[in-house]
């Protein structure tokens, strides 16, 4: 289940860092929503381009310069396959529908944008034939790619980050 980095920034605070990397273990997906746009029509919409921002940055639908963001309401996705019943029991799904694994519900994302597989010990990303397109590090993925411990990603115009427990703890505490 997702929460926000601010819940496990608390829980970090609470504990020694022995006693969180215990209690969590494996992947985890940090997506950062994209800015709302309630009132005037996405980035996606208006140009059909994606915009070019830095870590931690978001661009206003107006154009205008990109503003500094806290990570506080990011939300954490534990790298898992949800319970019950799969059709794709070896992959991790992510998308915009709510029958995928890790569920990022913004007009950018596809209904089954990516999925993450367990090859020996990497994890491996591909895309999904999205519209928007899967990226690691601002470069496209079109062939399966190994992920490492600490990768930025985009999916469409929602910028996540693919980390471990102890990067996750890293993250919590520093931001």
């Amino acid at each position: 289940m997702a929460r926000t980095l601010a819940d496990w920034s608390n829980e970090a605070h609470r504990c020694s860092r022995d006693e969180f990397l215990r209690r969590h273990r494996g992947a985890f997906l940090v997506a950062l929503e994209p800015p709302p746009s309630s009132d005037a029509p996405s980035f996606l919409v208006t140009t059909g381009k994606l915009p070019r921002v830095s870590w931690g940055q978001t661009v206003a639908p107006s154009g205008a310069a990109p503003s500094a963001t806290s990570w506080s309401g990011a939300r954490v996705h534990p790298v898992e396959k949800r319970p019950g019943p799969t059709p794709f029991p070896t992959m991790v799904t992510i998308g915009r529908a709510a029958n995928n694994d890790i569920v990022l519900p913004w007009p950018g994302v596809s209904a089954f944008h990516a999925y993450l597989a367990r090859e020996g010990e990497e994890w491996v990303l591909r895309d999904a034939n999205s519209s928007h397109g899967t990226y690691l590090a601002d470069v496209r993925v079109v062939a399966p790619t190994p992920l490492p411990a600490d990768a930025t990603l985009r999916f469409g115009d929602v910028r996540a980050r693919f980390v471990d427990a102890s990067n996750l703890l890293r993250l919590a505490l520093h931001g």
